[in-house]
Protein backbone atom coordinates (compact mmCIF):
# COMPACT_ATOMS: atom_id res chain seq x y z
CA UNK A 1 0.00 0.00 0.00
CA UNK A 2 1.44 3.78 -0.76
CA UNK A 3 0.37 6.91 0.72
CA UNK A 4 1.18 10.13 -0.31
CA UNK A 5 0.12 13.66 1.16
CA UNK A 6 0.83 17.24 -0.07
CA UNK A 7 0.24 20.34 1.11
CA UNK A 8 0.36 23.73 -0.14
CA UNK A 9 -0.76 27.33 1.22
CA UNK A 10 -2.86 29.74 -1.46
CA UNK A 11 -4.42 33.44 -1.22
CA UNK A 12 -8.25 32.62 -1.00
CA UNK A 13 -11.02 32.79 0.51
CA UNK A 14 -11.33 29.00 1.98
CA UNK A 15 -15.31 28.52 1.66
CA UNK A 16 -15.00 29.72 -2.00
CA UNK A 17 -12.03 27.29 -2.27
CA UNK A 18 -13.51 24.47 -0.60
CA UNK A 19 -16.30 25.21 -2.68
CA UNK A 20 -14.64 25.25 -6.24
CA UNK A 21 -12.78 22.44 -4.81
CA UNK A 22 -15.36 19.92 -4.48
CA UNK A 23 -17.65 20.59 -7.23
CA UNK A 24 -17.13 17.42 -9.24
CA UNK A 25 -18.20 18.71 -12.69
CA UNK A 26 -14.38 20.86 -12.07
CA UNK A 27 -12.18 17.27 -11.45
CA UNK A 28 -10.78 17.62 -14.87
CA UNK A 29 -9.71 20.93 -14.38
CA UNK A 30 -7.81 19.69 -11.03
CA UNK A 31 -6.48 16.40 -12.55
CA UNK A 32 -5.27 15.91 -15.51
CA UNK A 33 -5.42 12.95 -16.18
CA UNK A 34 -8.92 12.79 -15.67
CA UNK A 35 -10.65 13.77 -18.70
CA UNK A 36 -14.50 13.31 -17.52
CA UNK A 37 -16.56 13.02 -14.04
CA UNK A 38 -20.39 12.46 -14.30
CA UNK A 39 -22.69 12.40 -11.52
CA UNK A 40 -24.66 8.65 -10.99
CA UNK A 41 -26.21 9.15 -7.52
CA UNK A 42 -27.92 11.11 -5.28
CA UNK A 43 -25.36 13.73 -3.57
CA UNK A 44 -25.59 14.31 0.52
CA UNK A 45 -23.20 16.21 2.60
CA UNK A 46 -21.51 14.66 5.87
CA UNK A 47 -18.56 12.59 6.36
CA UNK A 48 -19.73 9.19 5.15
CA UNK A 49 -17.20 6.59 4.89
CA UNK A 50 -18.51 4.34 2.12
CA UNK A 51 -19.31 7.78 0.41
CA UNK A 52 -22.62 9.70 0.11
CA UNK A 53 -22.01 10.73 -4.18
CA UNK A 54 -21.00 7.94 -7.04
CA UNK A 55 -19.59 9.32 -9.72
CA UNK A 56 -18.23 8.17 -12.92
CA UNK A 57 -14.85 9.10 -13.62
CA UNK A 58 -12.67 8.81 -16.55
CA UNK A 59 -9.09 9.49 -17.13
CA UNK A 60 -6.30 9.07 -19.22
CA UNK A 61 -3.65 7.08 -17.17
CA UNK A 62 -0.44 6.52 -19.27
CA UNK A 63 -2.17 6.25 -22.22
CA UNK A 64 -4.84 4.02 -21.61
CA UNK A 65 -8.30 5.10 -21.01
CA UNK A 66 -10.03 3.62 -17.57
CA UNK A 67 -13.28 4.37 -15.90
CA UNK A 68 -13.97 3.67 -12.71
CA UNK A 69 -16.97 4.18 -10.12
CA UNK A 70 -16.21 6.63 -7.01
CA UNK A 71 -17.79 7.18 -4.07
CA UNK A 72 -17.42 10.59 -2.61
CA UNK A 73 -18.74 12.60 1.02
CA UNK A 74 -17.97 16.45 1.53
CA UNK A 75 -18.60 18.18 4.86
CA UNK A 76 -18.65 21.56 3.23
CA UNK A 77 -18.97 23.36 7.05
CA UNK A 78 -15.38 21.16 8.24
CA UNK A 79 -14.25 21.66 4.68
CA UNK A 80 -13.20 17.91 3.93
CA UNK A 81 -14.19 16.14 1.26
CA UNK A 82 -13.28 11.92 1.59
CA UNK A 83 -13.24 9.84 -1.50
CA UNK A 84 -12.85 6.13 -2.76
CA UNK A 85 -12.60 4.35 -6.14
CA UNK A 86 -14.25 1.22 -5.95
CA UNK A 87 -12.79 -2.61 -7.48
CA UNK A 88 -9.02 -3.64 -7.12
CA UNK A 89 -6.53 -1.63 -6.56
CA UNK A 90 -8.74 1.11 -5.55
CA UNK A 91 -7.35 4.86 -4.59
CA UNK A 92 -8.86 6.63 -0.63
CA UNK A 93 -8.10 10.17 -0.61
CA UNK A 94 -8.81 13.10 1.98
CA UNK A 95 -8.84 16.49 1.23
CA UNK A 96 -8.95 19.44 3.58
CA UNK A 97 -9.11 23.28 3.13
CA UNK A 98 -7.83 24.98 6.78
CA UNK A 99 -6.93 28.48 7.65
CA UNK A 100 -3.28 29.45 8.02
CA UNK A 101 -1.93 32.99 7.63
CA UNK A 102 -4.70 36.04 7.74
CA UNK A 103 -5.70 35.55 4.00
CA UNK A 104 -4.37 32.48 3.60
CA UNK A 105 -5.32 29.06 3.20
CA UNK A 106 -3.92 25.35 3.70
CA UNK A 107 -4.88 22.52 0.90
CA UNK A 108 -4.14 19.28 1.86
CA UNK A 109 -4.48 15.96 -0.25
CA UNK A 110 -3.96 12.52 1.01
CA UNK A 111 -4.39 9.61 -0.69
CA UNK A 112 -3.91 5.75 0.05
CA UNK A 113 -3.43 2.73 -2.98
CA UNK A 114 -3.98 -0.84 -2.68
CA UNK A 115 -1.08 -1.47 -4.39
CA UNK A 116 2.67 -0.50 -4.48
CA UNK A 117 4.19 3.50 -5.23
CA UNK A 118 2.81 4.82 -8.49
CA UNK A 119 5.16 7.68 -9.69
CA UNK A 120 2.35 8.43 -12.42
CA UNK A 121 0.32 9.28 -9.05
CA UNK A 122 3.20 11.54 -7.24
CA UNK A 123 3.46 13.16 -10.31
CA UNK A 124 -0.61 13.59 -10.95
CA UNK A 125 -0.96 15.19 -7.33
CA UNK A 126 1.93 17.29 -7.29
CA UNK A 127 0.12 18.95 -10.89
CA UNK A 128 -2.52 18.99 -9.38
CA UNK A 129 -1.50 21.42 -6.01
CA UNK A 130 1.02 23.51 -8.49
CA UNK A 131 -2.10 24.33 -10.52
CA UNK A 132 -3.72 25.41 -7.60
CA UNK A 133 -0.75 27.29 -6.40
CA UNK A 134 -0.35 29.01 -9.98
CA UNK A 135 -4.10 29.80 -9.71
CA UNK A 136 -3.86 31.15 -5.82
CA UNK A 137 -0.36 32.26 -5.02
CA UNK A 138 0.34 33.10 -1.54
Amino acid sequence: MARYELTTTLTADPDALFARLSETARLPEHVSEVTGAEPVGPTQTGDVPDGDARLRVAADVGGVRRVAEVRVATDPAGRAAVWRTLGPGGHRGRLYVTDAAPGDVRVTVTVETGGPDDPRLRAALDHALGTLHRRYRS
